[in-house]
């Protein structure tokens, strides 16, 4: 049986602005015994998501997306004090920045290989500027992980996790 595999690339659209979102596009090949038509449950997607202490997520903004994706854990300074600047947050023992996984689960269909595309709605705090007057900062890609149910010998799959 061949494994799965997983590629994916992410994005600001708009590259700019308080406002931006992260567009995750995702391409998966499931091994044919674990696609929808063969197992109760389909396959779902993890996703995993570590931004810097400038940027935030809102849960509420979160919560109306439930059609697209769960939010299942949310942590950090992303969680509250949503308009504060990046200077202004309380000290913590929390982790700096926010800490974000969705789950998206995988539509029932019956192709091995599909592309997904994942959506995240980010906001940037008011951070220093430098002199020309912008705010320049860095953050990772979601690491993803592919899980998919047992199939009817037995097997559960879940893939390497992708950064």
């Amino acid at each position: 049986m061949s494994p799965a595999s997983l590629t994916s690339n992410s994005h600001l659209d708009p590259p700019y602005g308080a406002h931006p979102t992260i567009v995750t596009d995702i391409q998966i090949s499931i091994p044919p015994r674990f696609n929808p038509s063969a197992t109760v449950t389909p396959c779902s997607l993890y996703l995993q998501y570590r931004l810097p202490p400038l940027l935030f997520v809102d849960a509420y903004e979160l919560a109306m997306r439930t059609r697209d994706y769960n939010v299942t854990s949310l942590r950090g300074s992303g969680s509250k004090e949503l308009e504060k600047p990046v200077h202004a947050l309380p000290v913590s023992s929390e982790p700096d920045g926010v800490e974000l996984v969705i789950q998206k689960t995988l539509p029932a269909d019956t192709h091995p290989t599909r592309e997904i595309q994942v959506q995240l709605p980010i906001h940037v705090r008011y951070g220093k500027a430098d002199p020309a007057g912008s705010t320049i900062v860095d953050f990772s890609s979601p690491q993803i992980v592919l899980v998919c149910p047992r199939d009817s010998h037995g097997t559960s799959l879940h893939s390497p996790t992708l950064k």
